[in-house]
C-alpha cells in the first residue's frame, strides 16, 4: 500500500488517468498509462496499469492489467480510454491502440490509431478483442488523430454512446479538432461517427469525458494548442448547445488529462502534473509525471469549481506551534499564528523549517490599495531564490512565479528582458472582492497545490525545494490569520 496523496508508481509515471468507482467494492480503480520512458520517444510502448483506494490517499499498486501487444499487433503502445460495466455485468474497455513500428499500421510512415476493445469480469483481468479495432473513416477524418475512446449510457435512449477526439481532413492545424460520437446497442457494432462538438477551437480534444450532475451535462476535454489545459462546456441536454463558462478550466499548466469519476454525492477530477527535464525549473516540460486530485463542486448557475478533497486533511497532525520568524520588517509583527505585514514597497515576512510535506492553511486579509500580496515557499535564507503564489487585485488573478525566472547566466535573460510569471500559470478568481481570502496549499516533495476559497485550484512542479517559507506584500498591509501546517 503506497500512502501518497500523489500517486506515481516506483518504476514510472503516471501518464492519462482513466478512473472508474466500482459500485460493488466502493473503491477507486485508477486506470493509467504507465511510462517508463526507456526510449526518447514520448509515451512509447505504454501500458495500461492499475492503482486502486478506498479513500485517496492509501493506493494499492496493482501493476500492469493491460499489457502492449507484440511488434505485428496493432496495439504496440496502449493509450487512453474508458471502462464501463455493460448492461451484461462484464467490464468493457475501449483503448486507443497504435503501433509506430510496423509499415502495416502506418500511412506513409505516420502511425494510424485505432480502437480498440477488450472485456474482464474482475477489473484486473482483461482479453482483448484485436479484430474488432477500427479507425476512421478515410474520407472525413484523419487516422493518425482518433483516439481517446469515452463510452457511456444515453440515459434518455438505452443506448450506448462513445466519445472520440479527433480531427477534420484537410482543415486548419490549429481549428480542426472536434469531438465525435458513435452509437452502439451492444458495445461491438458501432455508428458512423457523427459530429458532437465542433467549435472549431483547436487542434484536437484529447481525453473526453461527460457526465450528467444536478441537471446539467458537462463535457470535458483537453487541448495543448492556445492553452495547455483541460476544459470543460456545459449543456442542459446532451443534444447541446455548449454554454462556455467565464473560467472553462480546471487547473493551469500545471494539470492535464482530466478525468473524472463520481463516489455516490460526490465527483473528482483525475489528471497529471508533468515533470520537467533533469528535474531542473528551467528543463522543458515532459508528458506524463504524477496523479493530482481535484473535488469538484456545482455553484447555483451550473459552473463547476474545484476544491482540495477533506480527505487529505484528515491523515495530517496538526502543528503545535509555528517556529519564530526568521525576518520581520521594520513595522510588521507577528503574533503566534498571526502576522501583520505593512510596506510601501515589497516587503517580506520569513519562517524557517518549511515542511517537505504538509498542508498549510491560512486567511489572507489585505488592505483596500495593496498593490500585490501573497507567500512565497521554498526559498532560500534571502528570500532571493523560490517559488511565489502572487495576487494581483489590479488583474483579479493569482499567479505563479518563480525567481530566477530563467538562469542568470543566459545571455538571452539580459537582452530578452524578464516575464511577469511563469507562462501558463495564472488563475482568475471569480469574485471581484480580495478582502478575505483562505488559501489550502499542499506542498508535498516537488509538487505544490494552491486552493483559493475551496473555487480555484493551481498546481505546479518545484525543482529546488529549500527550508524558508513566508509573505509578501507591495504597496499596503497584509494580514495573516490562522496559520496552520498539518503534516503527514
Amino acid at each position: 500500500m503506497i500512502n501518497k496523496l500523489f500517486f506515481q508508481p516506483d518504476d514510472g509515471w503516471t501518464g492519462d488517468p482513466i478512473p472508474f468507482f466500482n459500485e460493488e467494492d466502493g473503491r477507486f480503480y485508477l486506470f493509467y498509462l504507465h511510462d517508463q520512458r526507456r526510449t526518447p520517444r514520448t509515451a512509447y510502448k505504454t501500458s495500461w496499469n492499475l492503482a486502486v483506494s478506498s479513500d485517496l490517499v492509501n493506493w494499492e499498486d496493482m501493476g500492469t492489467v493491460l499489457f502492449p501487444g507484440e511488434s505485428t499487433d496493432v496495439d504496440l503502445c496502449c493509450y487512453t480510454g474508458s471502462v464501463i460495466r455493460g448492461k451484461d455485468g462484464i467490464y468493457h474497455m475501449f483503448y486507443t491502440a497504435q503501433n509506430p513500428d510496423s509499415p502495416r499500421y502506418c500511412i506513409s510512415g505516420k502511425p494510424v490509431q485505432y480502437i480498440v476493445h477488450a472485456v474482464s469480469t474482475d477489473l484486473l483481468h482483461w482479453e482483448k478483442h484485436l479484430e474488432s479495432a477500427f479507425t476512421s473513416p478515410a474520407a472525413n477524418y484523419e487516422p493518425f488523430d482518433w483516439r481517446d475512446p469515452h463510452v457511456f449510457l444515453d440515459p434518455d435512449t438505452g443506448q450506448y454512446c462513445m466519445l472520440l477526439a479527433a480531427r477534420r481532413k484537410n482543415s486548419s492545424f490549429r481549428k480542426g479538432g472536434l469531438t465525435l460520437i458513435c452509437r452502439s446497442d451492444n458495445l461491438s457494432a458501432w455508428s458512423a461517427p457523427e459530429p458532437f462538438y465542433s467549435p472549431e477551437m483547436f487542434y484536437t480534444h484529447e481525453c473526453p469525458d461527460i457526465f450528467y450532475f444536478n441537471g446539467w451535462w458537462y463535457l470535458l476535454f483537453s487541448t495543448f494548442t492556445q492553452r495547455f489545459a483541460t476544459h470543460y462546456r456545459m449543456s442542459r441536454s446532451l443534444n447541446g448547445p455548449w454554454l462556455i463558462p467565464d473560467q472553462d478550466t480546471f487547473d493551469a499548466r500545471g494539470l492535464y488529462a482530466v478525468k473524472t469519476a463520481a463516489c455516490r454525492n460526490r465527483r473528482f477530477c483525475f489528471g497529471w502534473i508533468p515533470t520537467k527535464e533533469n528535474n531542473s525549473d528551467f528543463g522543458h516540460w515532459q508528458w506524463g509525471g504524477t496523479l493530482a486530485v481535484h473535488e469538484l463542486i456545482q455553484d447555483q448557475d451550473g459552473t463547476l469549481h474545484v476544491k482540495m478533497p477533506e480527505e487529505y486533511l484528515e491523515v495530517c497532525t496538526k502543528e503545535k506551534c509555528l517556529p519564530r520568524p526568521h525576518l520581520v520588517p521594520d513595522g510588521s509583527a507577528a503574533d503566534g499564528r498571526n502576522i501583520l505585514l505593512s510596506a510601501q514597497e515589497t516587503r517580506y515576512l520569513m519562517f524557517t523549517d518549511m515542511p517537505k510535506r504538509g498542508i498549510l492553511t491560512l486567511d489572507l486579509l489585505p488592505s483596500e490599495h495593496i498593490l500585490d500580496f501573497g507567500l512565497f515557499l521554498h526559498a532560500d535564507r534571502s528570500a532571493e531564490n523560490g517559488y511565489y503564489f502572487r495576487f494581483e487585485p489590479l488583474h483579479n488573478r493569482v499567479v505563479y512565479d518563480y525567481w530566477p525566472r530563467n538562469p542568470l547566466t543566459s545571455e538571452q535573460h539580459r537582452l530578452n528582458g524578464d516575464i511577469p510569471f511563469q507562462s501558463g500559470f495564472e488563475r482568475w478568481l471569480s469574485t471581484s472582492n480580495l478582502s478575505y481570502l483562505h488559501l489550502e496549499v499542499i506542498c508535498y516533495e516537488t509538487l505544490m497545490v494552491l486552493y483559493v476559497n475551496g473555487k480555484t485550484a493551481l498546481s505546479v512542479r518545484i525543482g529546488a525545494p529549500q527550508d524558508y517559507w513566508g509573505f509578501f506584500a507591495t504597496r499596503g498591509t497584509l494580514r495573516v490569520q490562522n496559520i496552520m501546517w498539518h503534516k503527514f
